[in-house]
């Protein structure tokens, strides 16, 4: 059986544009940070149990397992070629 999905990722090659769009849709908070190439942290105002995620630039990242047993992370292409992030 997997694991819960636990972090989002959106992934854009206008991560501004994204954050923006994101921000506006659903009323998220979205903190960039400039020392991350403007990735921004979102907190989806789902509360404590709610899954939070970032939207920031285009990067790819194989799947990769966290240090102290926090699951793997990837960025992967789905098949309309939208670039996903997953922490799982």
């Amino acid at each position: 059986m997997g694991r819960p999905v636990a972090f989002f990722e959106i992934i854009s090659p206008d991560h501004e544009r994204a954050q923006a769009f994101y921000r506006e849709l659903f009323d998220w908070q979205v903190a960039a940070d400039p020392q991350m190439g403007g990735y921004g942290l979102v907190d989806t105002r789902a509360g404590e149990h709610g899954v939070g995620g970032g939207i920031g630039p285009s990067s790819h990242v194989p799947p990769t397992d966290l240090p102290g047993d926090f699951g793997r992370f990837a960025v992967f292409t789905d098949p309309d070629g939208n670039q996903v992030g997953l922490w799982a």
